[in-house]
């Protein structure tokens, strides 16, 4: 299934982009037509998929980072949840391990989206 959707979306001039169970097809537009077909490829092996998003003229969510002009960025919310769980480590009498944790993870997660649009 996976080769047969990446050889139409090769055809088409589309970008595939397949994280675990996050499929998104990309383009400068990709038709209606062209999505239902790859959903009926994707129906033909008895999968299916419990949601359905598009973006038209706007910076488009894939496999949870944004994705603006060509390049990834950290979404707010993961920005906002950084934020929030620093604020909470600096009030008194908290050194909670758990969200020195928290803290640590979505640092080194937001690293890591923004390491993704250095050259080489």
């Amino acid at each position: 299934m996976w080769a047969e959707i990446a050889a139409f979306c090769t055809a088409k001039g589309y970008t595939l982009t397949v994280y675990v169970d996050d499929v998104t097809i990309s383009g400068a537009k990709v038709p209606v037509a062209d999505v239902w077909h790859v959903r009926r490829m994707i129906h033909r092996t008895g999968l299916r998929y419990h949601k359905l998003k598009h973006y038209v003229d706007r910076p488009a969510e894939i496999t949870g980072v944004v994705v603006r002009d060509g390049k990834v960025v950290v979404p707010n919310r993961q920005r906002l949840k950084h934020r929030k769980t620093r604020l909470a480590l600096q009030q008194p009498g908290s050194g909670d391990q758990r969200l020195k944790g928290r803290l640590s993870g979505l640092a080194g997660q937001m690293r890591q989206i923004d390491s993704m649009n250095e050259p080489g």
